[in-house]
């Protein structure tokens, strides 16, 4: 059996924990279900059916395919995780004077540390699982919140550098969809500092990545983090433009219920530096296309690095 070990650091506070949310736990079944939804809106396979099928060979499914990979979660060898108890939402900008104390729940606290464990028989091909365990921990996170920046994880790869992160990405979103089709072609490019899709996205029915966008580096993470909590608040003010059904997420009753087609995460490079990744993921709900020129989406991100001066 192959065998890798992933070294990883959390970078913002990772809300993960079991029912009894009495303190935060590292579940691998979170993980696993990132790496299949990144799987999905990354995949610019028109038919589900064959969608669903290599997604079932990569990952296993219930009925035909038992899964190829094993994951382990686990804390650095001979060290114990700190935990921390932190405000799940940050409406309110911070001054020297005021505190956010509202909602505090049990977290893993940016600065932890921990491993992942990938095993695979021997004729798998671990190393895509290991550069697609690092894509999915880009482009999102682990817990409660991580379309809005929470529960983000670096895996150490020397080959993710500031200059090159964009370009690190493109490729593995185009050995994807090149494995899939057997065509040379590129699924998406990178063009004028954002990687874009170089395919009809019109045909698509379903979620599939659009664009993805690097914000200005970040200093600090969690005022990063509260001016995207107050972007989400600021973007619902808007709603005699964008109407009761927003791109960046909603929850009415209870068949008006919209994930955020935003995904806002943050990723570390090995030369130490921070950045947002914004992840537009083409926003259907019932059967409905929103914010097609992207002017929602567009205005969020401009509340968030706007006031970041």
């Amino acid at each position: 059996m192959n065998k890798e070990i992933l070294n990883c650091a959390i970078i913002s506070p990772m809300f993960s924990f079991g029912s009894d949310r009495r303190s935060p736990e590292l579940r691998t079944s979170e993980l696993k279900a990132l790496m299949r939804y990144i799987f999905r809106i990354a995949n610019t396979e028109l038919m589900t059916s064959r969608l669903f099928e290599a997604e079932a060979r990569r990952f296993g499914d219930a009925e035909k395919h038992a899964s190829p990979v094993r994951l382990q979660m686990k804390p650095q060898p001979d060290k114990i995780m700190k935990q921390s108890y932190e405000s799940l939402l940050l409406h309110e900008k911070k001054t020297k004077n005021t505190k956010n104390t509202k909602n505090k729940v049990p977290c893993f606290p940016t600065g932890e540390s921990f491993q992942i464990v990938i095993r695979t028989k021997l004729d798998t091909d671990l190393a895509w699982y290991r550069e697609w365990i690092t894509l999915s921990l880009i482009l999102g996170g682990i817990g409660k919140r991580t379309r809005r920046g929470r529960g983000c994880v670096a895996v150490d790869n020397p080959n993710i550098t500031k200059q090159n992160i964009l370009y690190w990405i493109a490729d593995r979103l185009n050995e994807l969809n090149q494995g899939a089709s057997g065509q040379d072609t590129s699924s998406y490019k990178v063009l004028n500092n954002e990687i874009a899709a170089n395919t009809q996205l019109s045909r698509f029915k379903r979620p599939i990545i659009e664009k993805i966008k690097l914000g200005r580096e970040i200093n600090d993470i969690n005022d990063f983090l509260t001016m995207v909590d107050i972007a989400s608040h600021e973007i619902k003010k808007n709603s005699s433009q964008f109407g009761s059904r927003f791109a960046t997420g909603f929850a009415g009753k209870s068949q008006w219920r919209f994930a955020s087609s935003l995904i806002v995460s943050l990723t570390r490079t090995h030369d130490h530096a921070v950045f947002p990744v914004y992840t537009y993921v083409k926003a259907v709900h019932n059967r409905k296309e929103l914010d097609r020129n992207y002017q929602e989406r567009d205005r969020f991100i401009s509340y968030i690095e706007g006031e970041r001066h």
